[in-house]
């Protein structure tokens, strides 16, 4: 028998013909229960949800058998006293299967003739969407009919705002978040103007009155007639964004942002040194502008726009792009541009954002000393070491923040004397733990048993291990990617399975055990590997900021000449550190360097200069060396009173007239086939190098010839391989 829901009893006859074959065919669940609860009447729709082959099925089961939890039926029943609907009322179910479902209830009680309670009848649809949509981080509102009453909120706006719950905003006027309200009557203006504002900043206020920065993106609701029903959109806090937009507008250089908006261009935002820069008072005046409005030429518009293109399918940004521009006034000037492109989440290019600065003045300067194009690769090059040092410092916190550092001082005071310096040798270590790590892994993964999930995971273990086992070699220095998920792949698989539960013999807990010793043993000497690349980064940075020194008081009479310290140096050792700051980018190019010195040999240095000049000497070697080519060589020989220091690659060659001319030593030169390959450099190493050795009243020389006697050198190229030597000779006293 179906009772009908309503407290005055209609036939079923009133009901429009189809009515039921209607309720049939809804997509969410109807329902009709007694008054104990027993299922009388529901649609397919209800018992598809419930996970019921068919609704006849569930005619006479308890609908407490569906109920996650049974006193959520009790409470349900409470909220119902009283005739009329309880809307949205979110439940944990279970299906028939015991998955957990959650569902949005809007029910009410059915009564007879005498108006007595004899059921209860609903409607209930699958609300793991509105779930996922309380959980977003991103704040979500809507606003009613009047423009100003907060009709709903996400959790994630209650949050943003200080309250503790959604239900303390919902009914509340939106103005009074605003702070000032005549910022507000403008994104009001603008919304109803344009039926939607994006990404619009305003001070807002928490419940504390503590102030905020919101984004505000906002879109009118109108109904088939153009009514607005209210408003919807989304809030996102930008305090910390605006923080740093206003570090921005102290910057001295000039940042921006731009748009693509259709066919255009569009300046979406700039400080006010872009603005002045510009020829213009203040930045407002240049937003929604068109960038193209400020090329100086056509062909030099279309210059940047090739290169941006070609950063977009290198996957990287631009650095000290030179453009010429013009003021509003049409003063042409030179600018140099750094910027990245901006994209969606679908990796469509939107824009694209940087800083520039006038160079005006100083690329005259460059051209004064003929260091025009040496002076931009030298910045490029000063800056990639301190670069690579952020990155490896981001990446080094990330794994000290899992540990403790009880090892440390274990490290310190053997681990660091063993190696040296050298990440290479902790590289090798490290292949060495994972290969042995591995034996124990194909020995002990086949006897896990588990879940299909357990099977799983232990699969994609296996498989990985199969992918790294064959690559292995220890000179292989990029495999230290693949080795490290190797690491995380089997630290997960033995946290989330514990050993114990699957094992099929439990004598072999105890490798497991040693697996897992194995993996704190690799946890800290990667951590000891990226430490010594960040070291050994930071020396050459070093070296890079002397250089630019070096540079800069050329431009000076007014240089102060101090005098070395000597001292008694080993000189072995010396050499050593410096060829372990440099061993790791050699394997890279498929190359070693080989040193080749006698032990205990003590020379007068001093050491700082003396190893400032194997920077730049050992650099040169490992730049200009030939991929796959043969190995650096430094040899050390002591002969009379005499020492005596080879250094020999095998590379790019220099010509005869270059060396016999003495131009290769000249301050900022850098010889003919330098640039091949866009190799960068200052001119300035091999020239600190020489002066550096006759300040130790030492001696450097040069030699390079073509590898192979049959090469012409009159046809020689930046591809002709040649071996170079550089002969240092130092006074031994």
């Amino acid at each position: 028998m179906l009772i009908v829901p309503n407290e005055n009893h209609v036939p079923q006859g009133a009901y429009p013909i189809g009515f039921f074959d209607f309720a049939e065919n809804l997509s969410f669940g109807v329902y009709q229960v007694d008054k104990d609860g027993k299922f009388i009447y529901c649609n397919e729709g209800m018992a598809r949800i419930l996970g019921v082959p068919k609704k006849e099925d569930l005619i006479d089961r308890d609908i407490l058998d569906f109920y996650l939890h049974k006193e959520d039926r009790e409470g349900l029943l409470e909220n119902m006293n009283g005739p009329g609907k309880y809307h949205e009322l979110y439940l944990n179910w279970k299906a028939e299967n015991g998955r957990e479902l959650l569902l949005s209830d809007s029910c009410q009680f059915m009564y007879d003739d005498s108006k007595k309670i004899v059921g209860v009848c609903g409607i209930v649809r699958d609300v793991w969407h509105r779930k996922l949509f309380d959980e977003l981080n991103a704040g979500i509102y809507r606003i009613g009919s009047n423009l100003q009453t907060i009709e709903m909120v996400n959790p994630a706006v209650a949050k943003m705002f200080g309250y503790q719950s959604t239900r303390e905003m919902v009914g509340m006027n939106v103005k009074d978040l605003y702070k000032d309200q005549s910022k507000m009557r403008k994104l009001i203006d603008q919304l109803e103007r344009e039926g939607m504002v994006v990404n619009y900043p305003i001070e807002m206020m928490k419940r504390t009155g503590e102030e905020m920065v919101i984004s505000v993106n906002a879109t009118l609701i109108k109904d088939s007639q153009g009514r607005v029903l209210g408003r919807e959109g989304s809030f996102t806090d930008i305090t910390e964004r605006e923080r740093i937009r206003k570090i921005l507008e102290k910057m001295p250089a000039g940042a921006y942002q731009i748009q693509i908006k259709g066919d255009r261009r569009i300046i979406t935002y700039c400080n006010q040194a872009f603005a002045i820069l510009f020829g213009y008072k203040k930045a407002e005046d240049l937003i929604e502008k068109s960038v193209d409005e400020l090329y100086a030429e056509s062909k030099d518009m279309k210059a940047f726009e090739d290169e941006l293109d070609r950063a977009d399918t290198e996957n990287r940004a631009i650095i000290n792009f030179r453009l010429r521009v013009k003021k509003k006034d049409g003063e042409i000037f030179k600018v140099l541009i750094d910027c990245h492109l901006l994209k969606d989440h679908k990796g469509d290019i939107i824009g694209r954002q940087g800083t520039l600065r006038d160079a005006t003045k100083e690329i005259e300067l460059e051209e004064m000393v003929h260091k025009k194009e040496n002076v931009q690769r030298f910045v490029h090059r000063f800056i990639a070491p301190i670069m690579s040092m952020k990155s490896f410092s981001e990446a080094l916190v990330e794994e000290f923040e899992s540990f403790s550092s009880d090892w440390l001082k274990e490290i310190d005071e053997i681990i660091r004397r063993r190696f040296e310096g050298d990440p290479l040798e902790i590289f090798q270590v490290i292949v060495s733990f994972t290969q042995a790590m591995i034996v124990s892994l194909k020995n002990v993964l086949p006897k896990f048993r588990g879940d299909e999930r357990m099977v799983a995971v232990r699969d994609i273990l296996y498989f990985f291990i199969r992918e790294i086992e064959p690559q292995l070699d220890i000179d292989n220095i990029e495999l230290i990617v693949e080795i490290r998920e190797l690491h995380y792949k089997t630290r997960n698989f033995f946290s989330i399975y514990p050993p114990e539960a699957h094992l099929v013999q439990p004598e072999i807990l105890t490798t497991v055990r040693e697996i897992k010793q194995n993996l704190d043993k690799l946890d800290q000497f990667y951590l000891l590997y990226l430490s010594q690349l960040i070291f050994n980064t930071g020396q050459m940075a070093y070296v890079d900021i002397e250089k630019l020194r070096s540079f800069l008081m050329s431009w000076s009479e007014k240089e102060t000449i101090e005098a070395f310290k000597l001292k008694p140096e080993n000189l072995k050792k010396c050499i050593r550190e410096i060829v372990n700051i440099y061993q790791i980018y050699a394997i890279q190019k498929g190359i070693k360097i080989k040193l080749d010195t006698v032990d205990n040999l003590y020379v007068k240095l001093s050491r700082d200069d003396f190893q400032r000049m194997l920077h730049y000497l050992i650099e040169n070697a490992v730049k200009y060396s030939f991929h796959n080519g043969e190995d650096i060589e430094i040899t050390v020989k002591k002969e009379e009173n005499d020492i005596k220091i080879y250094f020999k690659n095998y590379g790019v060659g220099i010509l005869d007239e270059e060396i016999h001319s003495g131009r290769i030593f000249e301050f900022g030169e850098r010889g003919k086939f330098s640039n091949d390959y866009n190799r960068i450099g200052s001119g300035i190493g091999l020239s600190e190098a020489r002066y550096i050795a006759k300040r130790h009243n030492g001696e450097l020389s040069i030699s390079s010839k073509p590898a192979h006697a049959n090469i012409d050198k009159g046809n020689m190229n930046q591809n002709t391989p040649c071996v170079t030597k550089v002969l240092v000779i130092l006074p031994y006293k």
